[in-house]
């Protein structure tokens, strides 16, 4: 395994946490937005079908949430290991896929892709 910093694993697992709450939001506004297209399209089975599907879609963000929250856990398990860890103290995160003040570049995720 890489060692990495404290630090490191906070940051990873802060925007982990980050990308899985947007990831949340975006589906859950995906999902709302597909039932007021079911209301509005009353009797059409065409659009009922349509939006049928949209929704059946949407469960890559449970899929993706379930493999997200695993990481995060294992990332706290090994800060703990080592004698620190996140606390329910931490700052909010951002609605987006970014927290304020902390952009990852391309080269960052690709770096954190190949480990």
């Amino acid at each position: 395994m890489i060692q990495q910093d404290h630090s490191t694993l906070k940051e990873w697992t802060l925007e982990l946490k980050t990308i899985d709450s947007a990831l949340e939001t975006a589906a859950n506004r995906i999902l709302e937005n597909c039932e007021l297209l079911v209301e509005k399209a009353g009797a059409s089975s065409e659009v009922q079908e349509i939006v049928s599907a949209i929704m059946e879609n949407c469960s890559f963000h449970d899929l993706n949430s379930q493999r997200l929250r695993k990481i995060i856990k294992e990332l706290g398990l090994l800060m703990n290991e080592e004698g620190e860890g996140l606390t329910e103290s931490e700052p909010a995160l951002a609605s987006g896929p970014q927290r304020p003040g902390v952009a990852l570049t391309q080269k960052d995720v690709e770096t954190l892709l190949k480990n």
